[in-house]
């Protein structure tokens, strides 16, 4: 039996996992398109008045106590207008995670005047959206803050926000100006 360090270790190592095959899918069938780019950013905060080690900031969040590059798993930047068309967060279960994904656009949103997509990718194990007609909270959430839901379960039920793994490919080329 593993103890709570290893485990927390394996569900990090399959998060990574999960996170680079999604990565690895999207620059498969979009990331030759020059409407896009495919960026990986990693969460940083930055104290007032200093520098970053890096000028991109893709999900630059500032306040008047510092700034934090927003956590995200991947974003899909459009380098014609340098602006994120989409966060694409990564997670292989939903509990609370779907919250802070949510978090982090709004904290986003405020303090810019473009609003990129949500685009939440599952592997939805415990079915923790339930059905359209017996809706469980994070469908009900999901909807409500306009996120769209891609989920690797086949036994997902797919309707509303939530659809499978391959529509999230058609709908990220809709959202950037490719051609499906």
């Amino acid at each position: 039996m593993k103890n709570d360090s290893e485990a927390q270790s394996e569900r990090a190592k399959n998060g990574r996992d999960f996170e680079n095959k999604v990565f690895d899918d999207l620059n498969r069938c979009v990331g030759a398109d020059s409407k896009i780019q495919l960026i990986r950013p990693r969460t940083q905060v930055y104290p007032p008045g200093i520098k970053r080690q890096h000028e991109f900031a893709c999900l630059q969040i500032k306040t008047n106590v510092g700034e934090i590059i927003g956590d995200s798993d991947i974003v899909a930047w459009k380098p014609k207008t340098q602006k994120p068309v989409a966060i694409i967060s990564c997670k292989t279960s939903v509990r609370e995670r779907m919250m802070h994904s949510i978090g982090n656009r709004e904290m986003y949103r405020k303090g810019n005047e473009y609003n990129p997509s949500l685009y939440f990718v599952t592997l939805d194990k415990d079915l923790e959206f339930g059905t359209a007609k017996k809706p469980k909270k994070y469908r009900v959430i999901a909807h409500y803050m306009d996120v769209s839901v891609y989920s690797l379960n086949p036994l997902t039920e797919f309707s509303g926000c939530i659809y499978p793994y391959d529509q999230m490919i058609t709908d990220l080329k809709r959202i950037s100006g490719m051609k499906p």
